[in-house]
């Protein structure tokens, strides 16, 4: 990150942090505290992705473009949401072993 971008990170995460500190939270239920961050955070980047190619599908089918435009999405393999215990992907796991590919063509 660039001086500036971890200056937006930190202030879009001051307030979560203060409260954090001042809640002194220990053992299991600083775990948890981290664990909810981690994938509301993850969540919320899926919902931003969500949106912008929805922007951009509308984007298409309100212009010729939309006509003759083939859309390709495809993304790296799954994540686990607490699935078997774990989080992130970094297991063989069914869940974490496939990948999304979407094809969007006119006609």
């Amino acid at each position: 990150m660039t001086p500036r971008q971890r200056s937006a990170w930190q202030a879009g995460f001051a307030a979560q942090n203060e409260k954090l500190k001042r809640d002194g939270l220990k053992g299991r239920a600083f775990v948890r505290w981290k664990y909810q961050r981690y994938i509301r955070n993850y969540l919320r980047c899926i919902k931003g992705v969500d949106e912008s190619v929805g922007r951009l599908l509308d984007y298409l089918k309100s212009t010729r473009a939309g006509e003759e435009t083939v859309v390709i999405y495809s993304s790296d393999q799954g994540f686990y949401l607490g699935d078997h215990g774990w989080y992130d992907k970094r297991w063989m796991y069914d869940e974490s072993m496939k990948m999304p590919l979407i094809v969007r063509w006119p006609g």
